[in-house]
């Protein structure tokens, strides 16, 4: 599946909806809070406390794949929001 992260199609109209379902601005966001933040070449950080042995076997994972955890961490977030909806 690699490079299939352009696959994703967001479910928002635009960064601006977005930032309102975030603010909780929107009617219809549920509770969430937070800022989208562009970093440089068009990506956002993203910060989450998991298990150790988690984070343990997903690196091991990337590194056996020869792959990047940024990019293996994308395609597991986007696939997640395909089946979330």
């Amino acid at each position: 599946m690699r490079g299939n992260m352009s696959a994703y199609t967001p479910q928002t109209s635009s960064p601006e909806e977005a930032q309102a379902i975030l603010q909780n601005t929107s009617p219809t966001a549920p509770a969430a809070r937070g800022k989208i933040k562009r970093c440089k070449g068009g990506k956002a950080m993203v910060s989450a406390r998991i298990p150790p042995d988690l984070r343990v076997e997903f690196k091991a994972a990337c590194v056996r794949m020869d792959r990047p955890m940024e990019e293996c961490m994308a395609e597991a977030m986007a696939q997640w929001l395909q089946t979330a909806e």
